[in-house]
């Protein structure tokens, strides 16, 4: 299959089945069995030869993909100078003030609907009894306050968690589509969701 391809020496995807050769928008360049000029043209033209393509970069450590195929998709995701925009949901921290990662990036597939990890991931309340022992703590005081600051739109939210136990106030912000940010007093965590 295709997702097993390689970068061929042109820059182009490269089918490791049959040794087909994709553009960075899809577009078949060369089936090398097929050896009549014209028809060759004719087959890497049509539209059956070709795949989806969607927009990628690297930011951050990690793949973003614009998962919209479509010319118009490609339009809003690329800057007026060809490259790509910044994904509504990269930090802004990590990209313009020069934060440094304190440790490596962690993956964990979890067998929930998207829906239901966001809530998870937003909500502060959870964390003594579900996290206990590894950064909770279902014997401490679990009494806050959890104040709105910023409304909530289809593009996020924000809102100020003031724990009773006096360790502090923080700032959880969820930026649309998938950037959950708990701001404590020190260490920032950035918390990203995929759905799969």
């Amino acid at each position: 299959p295709l997702s097993e391809g390689r970068i061929h020496q042109s820059g182009q995807l490269q089918c490791t089945y049959h040794g087909w050769l994709f553009n960075k928008k899809g577009g078949c360049s060369s089936i090398p069995q097929i050896g009549d000029p014209k028809a060759h043209s004719t087959a890497c033209s049509s539209s059956r030869a070709c795949v989806a393509a969607f927009l990628t970069q690297v930011l951050q450590g990690m793949l973003w993909v614009y998962a919209d195929s479509s010319p118009q998709g490609w339009a809003e995701a690329t800057a007026d100078d060809g490259t790509p925009v910044r994904p509504a949901a990269a930090s802004l921290e990590l990209l313009d003030q020069g934060w440094e990662l304190k440790s490596p990036w962690f993956q964990r597939d979890v067998p929930l609907s998207f829906d239901v990890l966001l809530e998870n991931m937003t909500d502060p309340a959870h964390v003594p009894q579900s996290h206990h022992g590894v950064v909770g703590d279902r014997e401490s005081d679990q009494r806050m306050t959890i104040s709105i600051t910023t409304p909530v739109t289809k593009e996020g939210f924000g809102s100020m968690v003031s724990p009773a136990a006096g360790t502090g106030s923080y700032a959880v912000t969820y930026t649309a589509p998938s950037l959950v940010k708990y701001e404590f007093p020190g260490p920032t965590m950035l918390l990203y969701s995929s759905p799969s």
